[in-house]
């Protein structure tokens, strides 16, 4: 009714907020409403009590006796006792909507992330750049490409690269894991995005940001061997072009000049491992290197030889 008590109840209701029919009649409904949703009913249910309204369909949640939140969909009704009577009641139907919540937040989860690296993937990522565009809020921006990272792929099989990615994943995150208002995102293949904003002005600045995730890769990184099982550390190297969000740059704008100076960087193979990206890596890298194109050689030749 109008002052939130519970006139009926049936016993599936009853049941599914842990009462029995009797309790519920005695509790009222500001007992078992989250307190957070228990403005919005109020409104509600004035608007049907008035005739403004004489149907209304939301979600609802509500509160277990064992105190575990229960997601609804509430269906309510304006009911007349009687002609000209002002005295109108509203009968609310539920259904649990714990299941279809929950589907809906994983496919709302897989629209916006990556589901290799569970990072950000494009549309989250450029959803997140539109709210630091609204807010005109500062942020430091950077691209990185890996370069090498085909090689892992054709040489210790896809499952090996994926392995790969997952642990960049993880050193990336790690990296400004203490900057408040960070995002990491994969943008496709081997190319991942991190952004920092806040009010802090290291967390801002491009140059820092970018010190950031060449220190988080400067280490190699081991995985296995898809077919043998065996560890091995690949040497990739990382191209990094990273940006200062400027006033008004919306998010393409940003992606296209932190992809250009990338690029830029990238260059040819030696230029990028030359740039001291891996500078306890760059010996062990042009050995690599040169072992993989021997062998490539080799393997190519009738005799196998050189």
């Amino acid at each position: 009714d109008g002052q939130g008590r519970v006139v009926r109840a049936n016993r599936p209701f009853a049941d599914l907020l842990g009462y029995s029919v009797e309790e519920l009649l005695d509790l009222g409904a500001a007992a078992f409403v989250h307190p957070e949703d228990l403005e919005q009913r109020t409104r509600e249910i004035d608007l049907l009590l008035s005739g403004v309204a004489q149907e209304l369909t939301s979600e609802r949640r509500l509160i277990h006796r064992n105190g575990t939140v229960i997601r609804v969909r509430a269906k309510k009704n304006r009911l007349r006792l009687g002609r000209g009577d002002t005295d109108a009641l509203v009968m609310v139907c539920v259904e649990d909507w714990a299941a279809e919540h929950e589907q809906l937040v994983d496919l709302a989860w897989a629209a916006s992330h990556d589901g290799l690296t569970g990072l950000v993937n494009r549309a989250g990522l450029i959803a997140h750049l539109e709210l630091l565009q609204r807010g005109e809020r500062p942020a430091a921006v950077a691209l990185i490409d890996l370069n090498g990272f085909k090689s892992i792929n054709d040489r210790y099989g896809h499952s090996s690269g994926d392995e790969y990615l997952r642990l960049v994943a993880r050193r990336l995150s790690s990296a400004v894991a203490d900057v408040s208002d960070s995002c990491v995102a994969r943008l496709a293949g081997d190319e991942f995005v991190v952004i920092c904003s806040g009010d802090c002005e290291d967390a801002v600045d491009p140059g820092a940001l970018e010190q950031k995730i060449r220190d988080a890769l400067a280490e190699p990184i081991t995985i296995r061997d898809s077919a043998t099982g065996a560890a091995v550390s690949p040497i990739v190297s990382a191209a990094v072009g990273s940006v200062a969000r400027a006033h008004g740059m919306n998010p393409e704008q940003v992606l296209d000049q932190a992809d250009r100076l990338m690029y830029a960087e990238k260059g040819s193979t030696r230029a990028a491992v030359d740039h001291d990206l891996f500078p306890r890596q760059r010996d062990r890298y042009w050995r690599e290197h040169l072992r993989q194109e021997s062998g490539d050689l080799a393997g190519n030749s009738p005799g196998r030889e050189l």
